[in-house]
């Protein structure tokens, strides 16, 4: 009888622990999505590391510090992408120079609004191919591919 007791005791903690859990993953999913999957892929026959980060990322832009500390620092997505190991913290201070650095390079730094985001997510899953075909890269083309 006294597992009974404990098992009912304890079910208010058990929701609240995977409740939380669960919403910390839907969370982390979402501005994962938001941060990558409705840009479009183009080939280039120069692809590079830092066309690989531009062309397939980019910055939420969150207008103040407390939305961009909820989104764990991906608001500054692209920086995140460069700079992996480096604090958080720092993303606010290399974002001017990261983009000064793409600008130069001629690469896509693109920083959007979080309903904008969202606006476009939304019409991505709705219309996966309606803005490009399928994403292709020429490092995934076995005809670039120089085995030498």
């Amino acid at each position: 009888a006294r597992w009974a007791i404990g098992l009912f005791a304890f079910w208010d903690h058990l929701f609240v622990f995977l409740g939380s859990g669960m919403a910390a993953a839907y969370i982390l999913g979402l501005t994962a999505s938001l941060n990558h999957f409705h840009r479009p892929m183009a080939p280039h026959s120069d692809w590079n590391f830092a066309r690989s980060v531009t062309c397939v990322t980019q910055n939420l832009g969150a207008t103040n510090r407390i939305s961009a500390w909820l989104l764990g620092g991906l608001s500054f997505h692209i920086e995140h992408h460069f700079f992996a190991t480096m604090p958080r913290r720092n993303y606010r201070k290399v974002a001017r120079e990261i983009k000064a650095f793409c600008v130069r390079n001629g690469l896509a730094y693109q920083s959007v609004s979080l309903p904008d985001a969202v606006r476009a997510l939304w019409h991505k899953l709705r219309h996966p191919f309606d803005d490009n075909a399928p994403p292709s890269r020429p490092s995934m083309d076995s005809t670039n591919v120089s085995w030498r």
